[in-house]
């Protein structure tokens, strides 16, 4: 591979900041993994399934992401998020309520709308699958609109907040309408 072609990945790399891009793998697994033991649920840590509690648990995770706006993050993720919650996805890695609002809400200037249509949700001894489609929309295509299907792992403390989130989705449905980038996208999925 030319040169050029090796300096250009890595300048995509450092600029989406993705998981095993600019931070090594080994530090984000290690974050990840920190992350699982701290929030696994166990005695008093989880929701009592079938509980009130859980099912206002899942439906304020619904209502938060229904529309995924500035003014939503502002008003209602401190009621979602723990104070010490981690959130990974395709793009960042953040920990804490304060990271994880500045996160959501630096991703909306780019935004028109952002939509997301929680089809499935399914819970297990603590663990819960939100899967969803995500219909988005960016101001600088307002006439397309992405969709993308996608799932979030989460877990819940006792209080009912999101202690641990972990989305799961195709980031290349973003990356690939963007002029040269997404050229770069479409060459590296061919020669992976």
């Amino acid at each position: 591979m030319k040169p050029f072609v090796w300096m250009l990945l890595a300048v995509v790399c450092l600029t989406i900041g993705g998981p095993g891009c600019s931070t090594p793998r080994s530090e984000t697994m290690t974050h990840y993994d920190e992350a699982l033991k701290r929030t696994a649920p166990g005695e008093g840590a989880m929701l009592v399934p079938g509980s009130t509690a859980e099912a206002e648990a899942i439906e304020r995770f619904k209502t938060f992401y229904a529309i995924f706006s500035r003014e939503r993050i502002e008003t209602m993720a401190s009621g979602l998020y723990a104070e010490d919650a981690y959130f990974r996805d395709g793009i960042r890695e953040v920990r804490g309520l304060t990271e994880i609002e500045a996160y959501f809400i630096s991703s909306t200037d780019a935004i028109e709308q952002c939509l997301f249509d929680i089809e499935d949700v399914v819970g297990q001894r603590g663990e819960y699958c939100f899967r969803w489609v995500m219909r988005l929309t960016l101001k600088r295509k307002k006439d397309a609109v992405i969709v993308a299907p996608g799932m979030s792992h989460v877990r819940f403390n006792d209080d009912g907040k999101v202690t641990f989130h972990q989305d799961y989705w195709d980031i290349s449905l973003i990356l690939e309408p963007i002029p040269v980038l997404g050229s770069l996208v479409r060459w590296i999925k061919r020669r992976i």
